[in-house]
């Protein structure tokens, strides 16, 4: 009987861990992908101020 009980332990275990495991890569995705769109967001400002600059100083 004891050795059902920590069978099924160890299966829930299991369970839980593969569940923690996707969760962490899910996370991973999200911050890489919000990573992605900052670095968008950092380029277009950058070519912004190339191109404003460029602009102003053949006025």
């Amino acid at each position: 009987m004891n050795n059902n009980i920590q069978w099924k332990n160890s299966v829930n275990d299991i369970q839980w861990d593969s569940l923690m495991v996707e969760e962490f890569h899910a996370k991973e995705q999200t911050a890489a992908v919000n990573d992605g769109n900052l670095n968008l967001q950092l380029w277009r400002i950058l070519f912004l101020l190339t191109l404003g600059l460029c602009v102003f100083n053949n006025f």
